[in-house]
C-alpha cells in the first residue's frame, strides 16, 4: 500500500537511525500495524514525514515542550 514503510526503509527515507524509528513505534508516535508475518508496517504520508523530520530535529528544551508534545501525536490513518 502507498505510504507504508518497514522501520528500516522509513529510517532510510528520513535519514535517521533504525533504532529511532523503532523507539517511535514503541512510544506510539507513528501509526503502525502488523503484516501477515508479524512485521511492523508504518503508515506515513507526506505530512507525517514532515512531522517526523521536525520531531527528530527539534531540540529537547523546556522552551520547546509544548511544540514537542504537539508533534508526538500522529494524525489518524485514513480508513482503508
Amino acid at each position: 500500500m502507498t505510504d507504508e514503510y518497514r522501520p528500516g526503509s522509513l529510517a532510510h527515507r528520513l535519514g535517521v537511525n533504525r533504532d529511532t524509528v523503532r523507539r517511535w513505534v514503541k512510544v506510539k508516535w507513528v501509526n503502525v500495524r502488523r503484516d501477515e508475518n508479524a512485521h511492523h508496517v508504518i503508515w506515513v504520508d507526506a505530512e507525517e514525514l514532515e512531522r517526523l523530520r521536525t520531531l527528530h530535529q527539534l531540540p529537547r528544551t523546556w522552551a520547546n515542550k509544548a511544540r514537542f508534545e504537539e508533534l508526538e501525536k500522529p494524525k489518524p490513518r485514513p480508513a482503508r
